[in-house]
């Protein structure tokens, strides 16, 4: 892993009283969030500490010690088998994430070890592959600090880069003519293979939009990288209106991240507010092919997987009747809440009720802490009780 179509978006723009064409970024007015300073972006920026207990305890966290497998071993074990189990810990296995085990002798050795050298590992399943048994819960040998562990199973498919590649650092990134905020940790993304985030801001917002939506350090001290891309479309949705390039945008992203700094791949996640929060829904259907889980704020719509069987995971938040500008964001948010709960995958529904805004600080520690916890093709660890960073008004479908 390290080594609408173009024609009924102008239709629909022209219908909307918009001037067809024209970028409102340029205009300096914000039509989504003509308030500004409370709509388009300029929100406070606490609540950064939501969710940093999630994924702690998937893994090797001091259960693979050698009180479980070398002492009960050497004491209960056959003394035949016993002494290749003990010390080591299954010397044909898992060097040193499987101290619980027994050898491929010890069969009657070690009260919790596997016949075939540890094949469980540690205790608490880092797999023959993970020889560090990483304290945060990784297997496979992956190194992905404070996120679920591999669920295992069919592997997302991962787009390769058409062009060259930027080198990878905090700050805006060319990826062929196109502008991406890239915020990361250059150290922690060097040593741990991390989730990759995309941001997709409001109409008449800008990539630091990112900054009020997502807990960024929590990310990036996990290794992974948030992406925001630049519009370079015009109106009132610069991102749906684009025909496949923002789609073919992100693609380059990831994979130019994979080849360049490694990514945990099972974690590749969206976010939105308002114009992107559409894009957001748009989005991980387009690329259910590697999108673990997403996430929005007055977003939603319908449309067609590309992946049906990645039954990825939904948080959504909308601002209750209010929520109105252009369009009902209400409205639009329960069709894709509707749609994915009728395709059996995990949606959690929130109304804020505030109107069209993102809820602070609630929603980005919400969100961070499900970016962390829902992996690809797994199955969603919060079951029908989300944890403490997730509000109260957000209801499992």
């Amino acid at each position: 892993m390290r080594s609408l179509t173009s024609a009924a978006c102008a239709v629909i723009l022209c219908c909307f009283g918009v001037a067809c064409g024209e970028d409102p970024r340029d205009s300096g007015t914000d039509p989504i969030n003509p308030g500004g300073t409370t709509n388009g972006g300029g929100f406070p920026t606490t609540g950064t500490n939501g969710g940093n207990t999630a994924g702690t305890s998937g893994g090797g966290i001091n259960t693979g010690g050698t009180t479980n497998g070398a002492t009960t071993g050497a004491t209960t074990g056959a003394t035949t088998g016993a002494t290749t189990g003990v010390t080591t810990g299954a010397t044909t296995g898992v060097t040193t994430g499987a101290t619980t085990g027994a050898s491929t002798g010890a069969t009657t050795g070690s009260s919790t070890g596997a016949t075939t050298g540890a094949t469980t590992g540690s205790s608490t399943g880092a797999t023959t592959g993970a020889t560090t048994g990483s304290s945060t819960g990784a297997t496979n040998g992956d190194d992905d600090a404070g996120m679920e562990p591999d669920p295992g199973g069919p592997a997302p498919t991962l787009p390769t880069p058409k062009g060259t590649c930027p080198k990878f650092s905090d700050g805006m990134l060319k990826f062929g003519a196109r502008d991406v905020r890239i915020y990361m940790d250059v150290t922690a993304a060097g040593s741990k293979d991390g989730p990759v985030v995309f941001y997709w801001y409001g109409t008449g917002g800008q990539p630091t939009q990112a900054q009020q939506a997502v807990d960024i350090k929590m990310i990036t001290a996990a290794g992974g990288i948030v992406a925001a891309p630049v519009h370079i479309n015009g109106g009132t949705f610069p991102w749906i209106g684009g025909g496949t390039a923002d789609y073919e945008l992100a693609d380059e992203v990831v994979g130019c991240a994979e080849k360049e700094i490694g990514i945990d791949e099972r974690h590749i996640h969206s976010h939105g507010f308002s114009a992107g929060g559409l894009f957001s829904a748009q989005f991980s259907f387009a690329r259910s092919n590697y999108i673990a889980s997403v996430a929005m704020y007055s977003g939603g719509g319908t449309g067609r997987a590309a992946d049906p069987n990645n039954k990825f995971a939904a948080l959504v938040f909308y601002g209750g009747p209010s929520d109105v500008v252009v369009q009902s964001f209400e409205t639009s948010s329960k069709a894709y809440a509707m749609q994915l709960k009728g395709a059996g995958q995990y949606v959690l529904l929130c109304n804020h009720g505030k109107g069209h805004m993102m809820p602070q600080p609630a929603g980005p520690a919400a969100s961070t802490a499900f970016f962390m916890a829902h992996a690809y093709g797994s199955m969603s660890p919060w079951g029908t009780m989300p944890p403490s960073s997730v509000p109260s008004y957000c209801v499992l479908q």
